[in-house]
């Protein structure tokens, strides 16, 4: 994760912590800080010219989002390196239940990189801009846009225990039955 530490964001609710936007969507949360950024690397490169894939975002706000009104955009690029928008303006208010952005053909990523947007925003609403804030990132998901065009990859030990555990009631069925 690469964040910049000296942008603006709250403390309470632990959202100065970046590990809140890894794993799965627990209500724990990371705040980007108004006018800032956050790079997400997962580990390994994903090419869309193999298999389609999306990302999907999901945001928090505890309900109050017609007060904390938020934005952000989303690129993907090679961490380190050049990155491309492919998603945004998102509202906060429709990334509550998580917003999914396909990515389309030909792109190669191990990056997501959300830039928060908000300052602008308000700045358009002719609203204060606050002292800390920014798009609140419960969870980022890195993942196939149809899960039904995945091939399901055969594992050996799999089959194999499969056809143990069979045999093994098999047996216990049998020895019921004679005794």
């Amino acid at each position: 994760i690469t964040f910049d530490p000296d942008a603006k964001r709250g403390e309470s609710f632990d959202r100065d912590e970046p590990t809140n936007a890894l794993g799965s969507t627990t209500g724990n949360f990371f705040e980007i800080g108004l006018g800032s950024f956050v790079d997400l690397t997962f580990g390994k490169v994903f090419d869309t010219s193999v298999i389609d894939t999306s990302v999907t975002i999901f945001e928090i706000t505890f309900g109050n989002v017609q007060n904390w009104p938020e934005r952000v955009l989303i690129e993907v690029g090679m961490a380190g390196g050049t990155f491309t928008q492919v998603g945004g303006p998102i509202r906060n208010d429709a990334a509550q239940a998580g917003v999914k952005v396909d990515l389309g053909d030909d792109v190669m990523f191990d990056a997501v990189r959300l830039i928060a947007a908000t300052p602008a925003l308000l700045t358009s609403l002719n609203r204060n801009v606050p002292k800390t804030g920014g798009f609140d990132i419960d969870t980022v998901r890195v993942a196939p846009s149809d899960l039904s065009n995945v091939a399901a990859v055969p594992l050996p030990a799999t089959g194999l225990l499969l056809l143990a555990a069979l045999g093994a009631g098999a047996l216990v069925g049998r020895r019921k039955t004679k005794g």
